[in-house]
């Protein structure tokens, strides 16, 4: 017993002090690659989709997401195969997999809907980002292409891949709120904020529990896919049914709708409040249930994986202060136009960054 607790302890001193030897980046590694990559998005990222929103976007999934964690694994000398787990899941799993996500779709759609309410009654307004909608078959192949296939290939090497392989060494289920965490943060939009968390919480999941990459590409995929699809569904029910020609027109925006629902009886907010907690209830049952089938389904593969349970070096998170801190101007930006705020200071920035 004396002798295991002593070969544990030397090999959490050599892990502290020289990480690259579990053949996968660090803690440090992992928080430089963080702040990089906000840097780079944020100054090169609204500089290229400036002008083509489609190639904009390709342009900064391949070149500014993917590039880095692939430059630091390679040139890290880092094993490829095990920083990304590269090994196929089974279908199984995939199929469970595509189940999980259908019913996580309503009820972090519901989960948001309540987090904007509250946005909303704190700030005085709240926006939604959305992408362009397509129109056309054409235009709905192009839109999966460039927002399912190349984020869910892009951003899971970024923060599936690499940033959560380096935080393992805090635990698999820190590693997996941590990397949630930070990619919700790197979105930067408050308002999208909760919904991108539970997301990568997800996902975060499905990888480790399968020790495959290819679950979180493909759960990536697929959420950002069933999003196209139905914003697709929406636009072509809207231009064939003269009924619902105007249906955006009178809804007004989701800042009106929210200002209708507060200003209304209460006995309506109050309906609508129930009915998404409802929904809620109803589909995270539904999901818990499902999920309790995946991880008996992948409880040999957990096992089995190799443990990086050691004491990482915590000071190598201060790596991630320089991203943090550009993304915490973005934030505070946000909440100050929520508020009806704006500042000479605040736009010059954006104007230096390259936003406005």
């Amino acid at each position: 017993m004396n002798s295991e607790f002593n070969s544990y302890e030397a090999r959490d001193l050599s892990e502290t002090k020289g990480e690259n030897r579990s053949g996968f980046p660090g803690v440090r590694q992992i928080s430089i690659l963080y702040s990089v990559s906000v840097i780079v998005l944020v100054f090169l990222g609204a500089r290229v989709q400036r002008n083509e929103f489609y190639s904009g976007i390709l342009i900064s999934e391949f070149v500014l997401i993917l590039l880095p964690p692939l430059v630091l694994t390679l040139f890290g000398r880092y094993s490829l195969k095990k920083t990304l787990r590269l090994k196929m899941p089974r279908l199984s799993s995939l199929l469970v997999i595509t189940l999980i996500m259908v019913l996580a779709i309503p009820s972090i759609n519901a989960l948001n809907q309540l987090y904007l309410l509250l946005l909303k009654m704190i700030f005085g307004s709240v926006r939604f980002n959305s992408v362009p909608g397509a129109t056309t078959p054409e235009g709905l192949l192009v839109n999966i292409g460039v927002i399912a296939v190349s984020a869910g290939i892009c951003e899971e090497v970024l923060f599936r891949g690499v940033i959560m392989r380096g935080l393992e060494r805090f635990g698999p289920r820190r590693a997996v709120i941590l990397s949630a965490f930070l990619f919700a943060l790197w979105h930067m939009y408050l308002t999208s904020f909760l919904g991108t968390f539970l997301l990568g919480l997800l996902i975060g999941y499905f990888v480790y529990r399968t020790d495959s990459l290819i679950s979180g590409m493909y759960a990536h995929f697929a959420n950002n896919a069933f999003a196209v699809v139905a914003s697709y569904a929406a636009n072509y029910i809207l231009e064939r049914n003269s009924d619902l020609a105007n249906l955006e027109t009178m809804a007004g925006s989701i800042d009106e709708y929210f200002d209708n629902l507060l200003q209304g009886p209460g006995a309506t907010l109050a309906f609508v409040v129930f009915s998404l907690v409802l929904t809620v209830v109803f589909f995270g049952s539904l999901l818990t249930v499902l999920l309790a089938v995946f991880r008996h389904m992948t409880q040999k593969t957990a096992e089995t994986q190799e443990r990086q349970e050691f004491s990482a070096d915590r000071k190598g998170l201060m790596w991630l202060i320089p991203g943090l801190v550009l993304i915490a101007f973005f934030y505070l930006a946000e909440v100050l136009t929520l508020m009806n705020m704006r500042f000479p200071w605040m736009d010059a920035v954006l104007a230096f960054l390259g936003v406005i």
